[in-house]
């Protein structure tokens, strides 16, 4: 397993499965993720392993943060950074209007 949060969910009994979603959190955590890898590459495989999902999920939630702003990305380029300054991404952006299919 490549992480133990995964491990543990796959263990039978140990975990239920719990029925929300977990966009924001998710899309809070690629920012976060981008921003600590400072210069280095970072692909949508790398996301998807700490968030313990899959790459193609990854680029839908950053396809979105894209598109509020939030995310400079070029395809094919494992390079994304912040379209804001850190502390310029409040609360508020997260919003239905702003992030529409993220924000709840």
């Amino acid at each position: 397993f490549s992480c133990l949060v995964c491990a543990l969910s796959e263990a039978k009994g140990m975990i239920k499965t719990m029925k929300y979603s977990t966009r924001l959190s998710d899309a809070v955590h690629i920012l976060v993720f981008i921003q600590q890898s400072g210069s280095s590459t970072v692909s949508s495989s790398d996301i998807a392993v700490s968030i313990c999902t899959n790459p193609s999920y990854v680029r839908q939630i950053m396809a979105k943060l894209k598109a509020a702003g939030l995310l400079h990305s070029s395809r094919g380029q494992a390079a994304p950074k912040l379209g804001k300054l850190p502390r310029e991404i409040t609360r508020s952006i997260f919003s239905k209007k702003a992030l529409p299919g993220i924000a709840v």
